[in-house]
């Protein structure tokens, strides 16, 4: 299993919060049953794989771009989205995880909607950049986007075309999924 930024399947420890790591439940039964169906579908599945790389190299190469203009904004938000808003991870942020096969975090964002995201730290996101849901990794704040269009506003564009090109190839990643293991497109 190939671990984002150099981390192994053990580096991720760290992440595990008492109390809501136990019972696993819903979050280690879902895993283990999509990770069954790619190991059952095998090289069915290499044309989602293939979707699947695609979108990790244009993530990672978003990621000096995004981390950048954190840097600027996020310390001094008055309102942090990480703190105000509720995002998880959706049926297709676990598959691109399985499919390049990254280390999985320990568990959901949170247990209950209401509940803070538990990877939310003093200085920002534990997780790597690679593993965060599409949610987090996709917004970029009203702040942020002013401080692109001031510092460079080619970033900006690089940035809104490779958010297209990454959500057009999330579609097309459920798609093929769908296409091998259910025999048909999403509807």
């Amino acid at each position: 299993m190939q671990a984002p930024s150099g981390m192994s399947s053990s580096d991720l420890r760290f992440l595990r919060c008492a109390g809501l790591d136990e019972p696993p439940g819903k979050w280690v039964a879902t895993n283990r049953e999509l990770g069954g169906l790619i190991r059952r579908h095998g090289r069915g599945l290499q044309p989602a794989a293939a979707v699947a790389a695609g979108i990790r190299a244009e993530l990672e190469a978003i990621f000096p771009l995004i981390d950048a203009v954190c840097q600027r904004t996020c310390p001094w938000c008055p309102d942090p989205c990480c703190i105000v808003t509720r995002v998880w991870y959706d049926f297709i942020d676990l598959l691109f995880l399985h499919l390049i096969e990254a280390p999985l975090p320990p568990g959901p964002l949170a247990y209950r909607l209401e509940d803070p995201c538990r990877y939310l730290a003093s200085r920002g996101c534990r997780l790597p950049r690679l593993i965060r849901p599409w949610g987090c990794t996709q917004y970029t704040c009203p702040v942020q986007y002013t401080s692109l269009r001031h510092f460079d506003p080619a970033a900006e564009k690089k940035l809104d075309g490779a958010l297209g090109r990454i959500r057009e190839s999330r579609y097309k990643l459920e798609a093929e999924f769908q296409r091998e293991v259910a025999g048909k497109a999403p509807c």
